[in-house]
């Protein structure tokens, strides 16, 4: 697989994967839970790196523009991923989610609700702690939410710029990706809990 070749020969430390090459045409592949992506996962753990998940841009702008495209995809792919069997499957893998998993730290308490029906499995915030997830949010409010929905000791520290966070805050007059200021800010987390966040969990 090309991310065999490109660990092995190219010196790369992990990989990429698009949930949905098909940028929002048909047919869309299966979301990450199911085994058409066992390949892949496998490569990954038998090499030991870890695989980052980001979308690509939805071509069909009338449904989703750019970035909605974004928290649609990492949201249904994160959701089918941790309800299925790939951690049981593959429990050493190391998927990080972009964008601070999409909508899943707002929505954290219907997704509980909705596991209660999966009685063998762990609760869905327990299952959601098998994946790391980046901080690339631009506000501190979602930040706090996702240290305190999957724990700093599950999140890493991101930037995107060039990138959406080129823009700038008009409140702060600083470009929405200078976020490092913000998490430094955020009284509840310890020197530990930013060391890990910042260096500390990707190392």
């Amino acid at each position: 697989s090309d991310l065999r070749r490109c660990v092995t020969e190219l010196g790369m430390v992990g990989g990429m994967i698009n949930p949905d090459p098909m940028e929002g045409l048909s047919p869309p592949l299966p979301a990450m839970g199911q085994s058409w992506w066992y390949p892949i996962y496998e490569a990954a753990v038998d090499l030991d790196v870890p695989v980052l998940v980001h979308p690509a841009s939805c071509r069909p702008p009338a449904r989703e523009n750019y970035s909605l495209h974004f928290i649609t995809e990492e949201t249904i792919n994160l959701v089918d991923l941790v309800n299925s069997s790939v951690y049981e499957d593959f429990p050493t893998l190391k998927i990080v989610f972009c964008h601070g998993g999409g909508a899943i730290p707002y929505q954290i308490g219907r997704l509980n609700a909705m596991g209660r029906s999966h009685s063998t499995k762990k609760p869905f915030i327990e299952r959601l702690r098998n994946v790391y997830f980046d901080a690339c949010l631009y506000s501190k409010d979602s930040l706090e939410l996702l240290f305190k929905t999957v724990g700093p000791d599950r999140c890493l520290f991101g930037t995107e710029r060039p990138g959406t966070g080129t823009s700038i805050n008009p409140d702060t007059g600083k470009y929405y990706d200078d976020i490092a200021e913000v998490v430094e800010s955020i009284e509840f987390l310890s020197d530990e809990d930013k060391h890990r966040i910042f260096e500390g969990n990707l190392r």
